[in-house]
């Protein structure tokens, strides 16, 4: 077995690290996309420590624990890339942009974001742009956020009477890959379909948590409240939320969540940092409960959750 030596060069031990596991070269010219683990640093991948101490410039967002940081190089450049919501924030465009920039220039980049790349993160926009431009990089999967990595299942209805469920997934690959595959249709809301199939989940496994994303409800309240309420007394809270002002969905959503001992936020049409920051808070206190969110209080999107959840 490999030993994990401690010594007082703090790059020669990692080097020494690298060798004896068989560590992947960080090579000049390329990006790294790594997961940094969900707030304690302790919970980084051994790969993941690996890239801090050999990046040149490392663009890091807002979860990211300033102790992994101070881990990097000496000489190392580092670049905010978080997105918080109500303040200004970095464009996505403009950070696949500059990851491609950085890399023609010969840099070793590392792109380190809170928990996994691809879970609820940008990833795989920034590896499309990334392999568009002809630049090599690496995906370092991270910690989800929690305790642990979560299984997760796609529920979604369109058209006429159409209401599907994917297979369980705990890759973050894996669920980017499912979304991606997904097209709209219009067609009437079925969230009653939805909180029906999660009771019957629940019947074959234990479900953590539900999570619905949405904008509109054209069913009777009545029904929903009911299937809500029986959630709740299963121990399955849905966390609803919402995307623009409608006072109809809004009343629905609200009711669901309070009924379910879930949770209820609105967020800005268009703004996926902050959707991202609510559903990294969901997947924490599905994982983890309270403590586990908690432990994420520096974002936006769990101080919400935890508000409101008793």
């Amino acid at each position: 077995m490999p030993a994990v030596l401690i010594h007082s060069d703090k790059n020669r031990a990692v080097q020494h690290l690298a060798k004896s596991l068989e560590l992947p070269v960080f090579e000049p010219s390329t990006v790294w996309l790594a997961g940094a683990g969900p707030g304690d640093p302790g919970l980084i991948t051994m790969l993941g420590l690996y890239a801090i101490t050999q990046a040149d410039i490392i663009l890091y967002d807002a979860l990211v624990n300033e102790a992994l940081l101070d881990l990097a190089k000496p000489n190392a450049e580092r670049l905010f890339a978080g997105k918080r919501a109500g303040k200004r924030s970095c464009r996505q465009s403009d950070i696949s942009r500059t990851l491609v920039s950085l890399a023609r220039k010969g840099a070793r980049v590392l792109r380190l974001k809170g928990g996994d790349p691809f879970v609820f993160g940008r990833g795989g926009e920034e590896a499309l742009t990334l392999a568009r431009s002809g630049i090599l990089f690496r995906i370092v999967p991270g910690v989800t956020a929690g305790v642990g990595g979560l299984d997760i299942q796609l529920v979604y209805f369109r058209g006429l009477n159409e209401c599907r469920a994917s297979g369980w997934v705990a890759s973050g690959e894996k669920l980017a890959t499912l979304m991606s595959r997904i097209s709209c249709v219009g067609g009437h809301t079925q969230i009653g379909k939805v909180l029906e199939h999660a009771r019957q989940e629940h019947a074959r496994q234990r479900v953590q948590a539900l999570v619905f994303v949405g904008d509109a409800m054209e069913e009777g309240i009545d029904d929903l409240c009911a299937t809500a309420g029986e959630l709740g007394l299963l121990g399955v809270p849905a966390f609803m939320f919402q995307e623009g002002h409608d006072p109809i969905a809004e009343n629905a959503y609200r009711a669901i969540a309070r009924l379910s001992g879930g949770a209820y936020s609105r967020f800005d049409a268009g703004s996926a940092h902050q959707l991202g920051e609510l559903l990294r808070a969901v997947a924490a206190y599905a994982a983890g409960g309270r403590k586990a969110l908690a432990a994420l209080k520096q974002s936006a999107g769990a101080r919400a959750l935890l508000a409101q959840l008793k």
